[in-house]
């Protein structure tokens, strides 16, 4: 499915695809064993870990690298460079290591290690130290301040959000030293199809948490109203995801000039209206409806992990409009405004339906 991926994409972009069987079975060798040193990995952190949340949190640590390095990989290998076959044993050297290391660690586990809460003590300490507040007074500063003092807590995933700011930048230097152009474009479509994950990992933390440790039913019984409780649930991950896109964005343009000044005698690069409708408004009400989806998903499905799963195939979805209206339209700005109106629109109709429409009864039959 990757390679698939992978040679639509070089072929919807115009590249010729001049490759030899060698070069076929080295990208197909590459992904076993990159996968391979992925799943070994989660093995591990699965074994180890309390609860899915650390096993994830520790298990991303290298399956983000790797998987930079699988990206960095496919870029060169499929543009034939003599650079990709020194690449692709240097990264398969990296994932055997990975492979062997983590298969000793797993062999020399006993059997009672696999029940051990082996993190208990350590994550209710790490829920204990959180940082000291004004109290609200509002319902909604109450659910807000608790979601954003849980969030804190969470500083694997935080790093993991860091790592994705830089994804668009290298995309872009990437393509500027294959190609010689610089193609902000490519970077507005890559935080198209990043940006959702965002919202989407941290709703499932917040509501699927409360679905899977039976904490929902609590927390309904409590004075908050409906709306309150959603409102401030949907709060946080908007605002990470809206910090995200500022981070990512400043970066990828801050690198851009940084080359143009150095490498093109001081040439300036700077986003268009359109670009910017799509990445700022656009983007920040893709992360806002794909907190609608991902929540009503969570809680609706049978178990909140199915949920988060379709919300992340869901997500994907949010990249064919900017694609759309960078390539096949002529009026891009025309576009992009329609776009995020559509999308507030309809964001507007989910507020109404799930914040007047929905009752305690409700949910509690799905929790």
């Amino acid at each position: 499915m990757t390679t698939v991926c992978t040679v639509v994409t070089y072929q919807f972009a115009g590249y010729e695809l001049n490759m030899t069987a060698w070069q076929w079975v080295c990208v197909v060798l590459l992904l076993i064993l990159n996968f391979s040193a992925i799943s070994i990995t989660g093995t591990y952190a699965s074994a180890t870990s309390a609860d899915s949340r650390t096993a994830n949190s520790k298990a991303a640590r290298i399956a983000y690298p790797l998987g930079l390095l699988l990206t960095v990989y496919l870029s060169v290998v499929f543009l034939a460079q003599p650079i990709g076959a020194l690449v692709g044993a240097a990264l398969m050297l990296i994932d055997l290591c990975v492979i062997i290391i983590y298969a000793v660690k797993v062999s020399r586990m006993a059997q009672a290690d696999y029940f051990e809460n082996v993190k208990i003590k350590k994550s209710r300490k790490a829920h204990n130290n959180y940082v000291s507040y004004t109290t609200p007074k509002s319902q909604f500063g109450i659910v807000f301040r608790h979601e954003l003092r849980y969030l804190l807590t969470l500083k694997t995933v935080l790093l993991n959000f860091v790592f994705l700011c830089f994804c668009p930048a290298i995309l872009v230097f990437i393509i500027k030293y294959y190609t010689e152009y610089m193609y902000l474009n490519y970077a507005v479509l890559l935080t198209a199809l990043m940006m959702p994950r965002t919202p989407t990992n941290l709703i499932a933390y917040s509501i699927g948490g409360e679905k899977v440790y039976k904490t929902g039913e609590s927390l309904l019984a409590t004075p908050l109203s409906v709306r309150s409780l959603f409102l401030a649930k949907s709060m946080v991950p908007v605002l990470v995801s809206a910090i995200m896109l500022i981070a990512s964005s400043l970066l990828t343009l801050v690198g851009a000039n940084i080359i143009g000044s150095v490498f093109e005698s001081g040439t300036i690069y700077m986003y268009t209206a359109d670009q910017l409708v799509l990445l700022f408004p656009g983007g920040i009400m893709s992360c806002v409806m794909m907190v609608f989806i991902t929540g009503v998903l969570t809680v609706n499905m049978k178990t909140s992990r199915q949920g988060l799963y379709l919300s992340n195939v869901l997500g994907i979805i949010f990249v064919a409009p900017p694609l759309a209206i960078i390539y096949l339209t002529k009026n891009m700005l025309m576009w992009s405004i329609v776009y995020f109106v559509i999308l507030l629109l309809c964001n507007f109709i989910c507020i109404k339906s799930i914040s007047d429409k929905i009752s305690r009864p409700q949910i509690m039959s799905k929790l």
